[in-house]
């Protein structure tokens, strides 16, 4: 709904969701629940953009976390767990968008967002090793409260000659009981891309980076450990870079969408914030059609 005498917008919506996942060797999982969301707009002008919403969160436990007991890794297993709640979270986000169209070249735009954001969850779904290693297993749980709060920022510039990007988040998320950190959440990260159509021919090149700072998790605010008292294991921060040939296709060929990408080219080796070592250097295909 738009006001018709001020440049403010507003929108409101719900949201009723109902599952119900089943075992042949466990116990059934099920819940329901309504969600609602409330957003506000305010744009004096046609580059200026202020913003704030509130919004119901409601996410329900996937049938890996409930079910899975295979093997994981080389003596460690999944441990199923048919009485994983479902996650509920309020987010309260603000923050401001700007758009200049024409300002360096011809037919270039430049935009500009930034929100902060505060999420408080009841339930919050994370997975915890027990006895690894070498022999444990891995298990979904319920974290009973969560605090996450952040910043998400990125500024593109478009033209018909090149398209470049930066996107910068920063989440802290906290289980309010303990003090610890939830170390799932990914640390600071900066993550740039540089696409170069190839004149008219439908081609284009491309290149991603991806660079995390150093974890800085914090432990329990009694003991300044984790929750099985053994000391924080920080996780080294790290760059990767990928590189892509993009092809969309035209005339009797449209609809095609191909792209030969080159993930982690140089072979970086890193581990995830929870201490998960992640893909090395590897080539993926993949070709799309839509009719």
């Amino acid at each position: 709904m738009r006001l018709n005498t001020l440049p403010i917008t507003f929108s409101i919506g719900t949201r009723y969701s109902n599952y119900r996942n089943n075992s042949d060797k466990y116990s059934s999982n099920q819940d329901s629940q309504w969600t609602s969301r409330g957003a506000v707009s305010f744009t004096p002008t046609n580059w200026l953009e202020l913003f704030s919403s509130y919004a119901e969160g409601y996410r329900t436990p996937s049938l890996n976390e409930i079910y899975n007991d295979s093997k994981h890794f080389a003596q460690n297993y999944f441990k199923p767990n048919p009485n994983l709640q479902p996650e509920r979270n309020q987010t309260i986000e603000y923050g401001i968008n700007l758009q200049f169209n024409n300002k360096l070249l011809t037919n270039d735009r430049l935009q500009w967002r930034t929100a902060v954001f505060n999420t408080k969850a009841t339930n919050y779904i994370t997975t915890v090793i027990h006895g690894f290693p070498p022999i444990g297993n891995t298990l979904s749980i319920n974290t009973p409260s969560v605090v996450i709060h952040g910043i998400d920022s990125s500024l593109n510039y478009i033209t018909p000659w090149f398209n470049a990007a930066l996107a910068y988040n920063r989440t802290h998320a906290k289980d309010t009981i303990t003090g610890m950190s939830i170390s799932s959440i990914r640390p600071e990260s900066l993550t740039a891309s540089l696409d170069l159509p190839l004149a008219n021919s439908g081609f284009s090149l491309g290149w991603v980076g991806q660079f995390a700072a150093k974890t800085n998790l914090s432990g329990d605010r009694k003991t300044g450990r984790d929750k099985y008292r053994q000391p924080i294991m920080q996780q080294a921060g790290y760059g990767v870079n990928d590189f892509y040939i993009h092809y969309q296709g035209d005339g009797q060929l449209s609809g095609i969408n191909t792209t030969l990408s080159l993930t982690n080219a140089f072979n970086k080796s890193y581990s995830s914030s929870l201490g998960v070592p992640q893909e090395g250097r590897n080539i993926h295909f993949k070709i799309n059609y839509r009719w």
